[in-house]
């Protein structure tokens, strides 16, 4: 599995354009898990108090390196054209072996003119999401740069086109 870190190097190497060039495809990038979300866990108030630095530190969001990042490639074993799968089922471009995630769940697809980026959910059982909003079965919604994407409500993933993940990289700590 790809992360974070594995695009740390390259990014340093290449410059952005070169970047662009040779990852002609967007990203998506698992987001960590919120504090408060397994059912162990404990949620506890404290008031601290923060300088400016502080505050902005803890405001900008900070990616750890070990976060997945799923390439949105077609693999030989898709024979859907046009298309990149995203489902539990091993035979998609994108797997996510979660089993609220339908077999065929989403797809995302791509218009070379405008280099716009569309996901479709596929009637799945449990939805995807765009910034927490369900998507209508069979309906193209537009993805902009640092949309969060969610199969089922499982799992986030920030959506990135290549100059945008470029861009993401240098706020990596």
């Amino acid at each position: 599995m790809e992360t974070v870190a594995t695009f740390m190097p390259i990014r340093e190497r290449l410059s952005r354009e070169a970047f662009v060039e040779q990852y002609k495809f967007p990203f998506m990038v698992q987001q960590p898990e919120k504090a408060g979300t397994k059912k162990d866990d404990k949620f506890e108030f404290q008031t601290i108090q923060l300088t400016a630095e502080e505050l902005e530190a803890a405001t900008t969001r900070i990616l750890p390196r070990d976060q997945p990042v799923y390439r949105l490639v077609k693999r030989g074993t898709n024979a859907f054209g046009g298309m990149i799968n995203v489902g539990r089922a091993g035979n998609n471009d994108v797997v996510l072996d979660i089993h609220a995630i339908s077999k065929f769940h989403a797809y995302f697809s791509m218009d070379i003119s405008t280099g716009r980026c569309y996901l479709t959910d596929a009637d799945s059982t449990n939805g995807s999401f765009i910034n927490r909003s369900r998507l209508t079965p069979h309906n193209r919604y537009v993805l902009d740069n640092a949309d969060i994407v969610s199969f089922a409500g499982t799992v986030e993933l920030k959506f990135y086109k290549a100059d945008g993940f470029w861009e993401m990289l240098s706020t990596v700590i």
